[in-house]
C-alpha cells in the first residue's frame, strides 16, 4: 500500500468514526441523576401546586418513544406553571439515556430509576404513567401508552378542576 493510500484509508477511518451512533460529543447531555424512592417522592412534593406527569420508560420500549414524542409536544403547549413533566428511565445502561434525549428533544427533566424503584412504586409494566392533580394526589395511573388527545383531556379535566 503507498502513502497515498494508507492517508485515504486513515482519512475514511475518521469518517466513519466521525459518524458512528453512540459517539460522544460536546452537544450530548450528561447521564441523568439516579433516584430512588425517596427522591421520587421529593420531586413530586416539589411540583405540588402543578399537574404532575411521572412518565417512567425505556429507550428500548417502542410504545414508550411514542409517548414521549407526545410529551414533548405536549410540555410546549402549557406554561410550566400548570404542567410538570418528569420521566424517570429504566434502561439497565444509562449511558443509552443521553443519546436518545437528545435524539427525541425531550424538553423535560429525566432521571435514571434506581434497582428498587419499579417494585417499591409497582411498576409492572411500561410505559408506565402516574398523573397527580395539583395538591400532589395520585389521580390516574395508566399501564399502557397514553397516546396525546388522552393526556390533554386529562390535563383540561384537571386544570377545569382547579378553577
Amino acid at each position: 500500500m503507498n502513502i497515498q493510500q494508507k492517508l485515504i484509508s486513515f482519512f475514511l477511518c475518521l469518517l466513519i468514526f466521525w459518524f458512528l451512533p453512540g459517539t460522544v460529543s460536546g452537544e450530548e447531555r450528561e447521564i441523568p441523576e439516579r433516584v430512588d424512592t425517596a427522591d421520587i417522592e421529593r420531586l413530586v412534593e416539589q411540583e405540588k401546586g402543578k399537574i404532575l406527569i411521572l412518565n417512567f420508560w425505556a429507550t428500548w420500549c417502542a410504545p414508550c418513544r411514542a409517548e414521549i414524542r407526545d410529551l414533548v409536544r405536549i410540555r410546549d403547549e402549557f406554561p410550566e406553571d400548570e404542567l410538570s413533566i418528569i420521566g424517570i428511565s429504566l434502561d439497565f445502561n444509562p449511558a443509552a439515556v443521553p443519546p436518545f434525549m437528545q435524539r427525541k428533544n425531550m424538553n423535560y427533566p429525566v432521571y435514571i430509576a434506581a434497582p428498587n424503584v419499579m417494585d417499591e412504586l409497582q411498576v409492572t409494566s411500561i410505559p408506565y404513567t402516574l398523573i397527580y392533580d395539583q395538591d400532589g394526589d395520585i389521580d390516574q395511573v395508566h399501564e399502557t401508552h397514553l397516546d396525546r388527545e388522552i393526556i390533554l383531556k386529562i390535563i383540561d379535566d384537571l386544570l377545569a378542576d382547579s378553577n
